[in-house]
């Protein structure tokens, strides 16, 4: 029995992180022969996301804590439930959590650690102690998973001497098994859909920048749909007000139902000035939307055929971005090509294959 530990913040919470750190846990607790847990530093008794029965969910504490000596509470709690559960791998879900499991690396007959990065190597969101996280890593992680090839060169550039250590696995795709349901483009509306937190990272003011410049009569036939909650809500909502765009602009929230917003709208953006990954690409693309999306770090550039499935664009050039936005809304024959396109490469990304990604990882640490 192979005994895997996956440990996150909260796994309560509903970000990207948490429904891949759900998405794989449940991809190999249907591999014969693993024992799967999901251990939370605090809140993690439930789970943002569907997580299989055959997955534990644990925790260290009921609520979170602050402070550089709750930090430390928190890795001595973690070493005291590896001894007690003895795992063979211990995957930090983020790099910033790997700082927790550094004193797991002085015990004997320790398990193997991976930091499984989230973000990419150029960002740190304001957080230099994630900088050294990632270096630590390198040092003391058996290995290191980055989400896109792009990342992997980054982190091989500037960490040479520990390049072996450091592998790329994409997310798997969560709806990869949407071509097995009727997409009836008869129902698709004249409807732009964003998804994302409500942050500066996702570039929400970008999109409205670029929306703004589209002529009033093309925004009176279409809708711009932003599904998120965040921080950024009420600066979005003046910049709405500032630029008129109340009747076309609708910022809907957190939508459980997303899957709805793909089914019919027409076309997606993505105007992250910066990401980890870009899921929610994945996600349109398999819906049979074409896309617009900023050619930023990292992912978009792996997952978008430019020109083939939607468009990329140079980051920040949000009167770019206006312009193959506005070329779709007017050019249905295109849009259309483009949506014949959408499964160009995408099985790439499907679950099985990811799965068989983790899985060999796994097997090439522990055998």
């Amino acid at each position: 029995m192979t005994k895997v530990i996956f440990v996150t913040g909260s796994q309560a919470r509903t970000g990207g992180t948490e429904r891949v750190c759900a998405d794989i846990s449940n991809y190999l607790s249907e591999i014969e022969g693993y024992e799967v847990t999901i251990l939370s530093l605090f809140e993690g008794r439930s789970s943002g996301f569907p997580v299989d029965s055959k997955v534990l969910l644990d925790e260290i504490s009921m609520e979170k804590k602050n402070g550089y000596l709750n930090n430390l509470y928190f890795s001595a709690r973690l070493v005291k439930y590896v001894i007690k559960q003895k795992p063979d791998i211990l995957i930090a879900v983020e790099s910033l959590i790997f700082l927790n499991m550094l004193p797991i690396t002085i015990l004997p007959n320790r398990p193997k650690l991976v930091c499984w990065e989230h973000f990419n190597l150029d960002v740190n969101l304001g957080v230099r102690l994630r900088d050294k996280a990632r270096y630590l890593a390198t040092i003391f992680a058996d290995k290191i998973v980055v989400l896109s090839e792009e990342d992997k060169k980054s982190w091989k550039k500037n960490f040479k001497n520990n390049a072996e250590k450091i592998s790329h696995i994409y997310n798997p795709n969560p709806f990869s098994n949407i071509e097995d349901q009727t997409i009836n483009s008869n129902e698709r509306q004249k409807v732009v859909l964003s998804v994302g937190r409500l942050t500066y990272q996702k570039g929400f003011d970008l999109l409205l920048e670029s929306w703004a410049l589209l002529p009033d009569a093309l925004r009176s036939e279409w809708t711009l749909k932003i599904a998120g909650e965040g921080e950024d809500r009420s600066k979005l909502e003046q910049m709405i007000i500032d630029h008129e765009l109340s009747d076309s602009v609708r910022l809907l929230g957190y939508d459980k139902n997303i899957a709805k917003e793909y089914s019919l709208a027409s076309i997606f953006t993505l105007s992250s000035g910066f990401d980890g990954f870009g899921l929610v690409l994945l996600e349109a693309l398999s819906y049979k939307l074409p896309v617009i999306s900023y050619r930023c770090p990292a992912g978009p550039s792996e997952i978008i055929s430019d020109d083939v499935n939607g468009y990329l664009i140079d980051n920040g050039d949000f009167k770019i971005f206006a312009q193959k936005l506005k070329f779709l809304m007017e050019n249905p024959e295109v849009l259309n090509s483009m949506r014949e396109n959408t499964s160009c490469n995408i099985n790439r990304f499907s679950s099985d294959l990811i799965t068989n990604n983790w899985h060999s990882l796994i097997r090439e640490l522990t055998y």
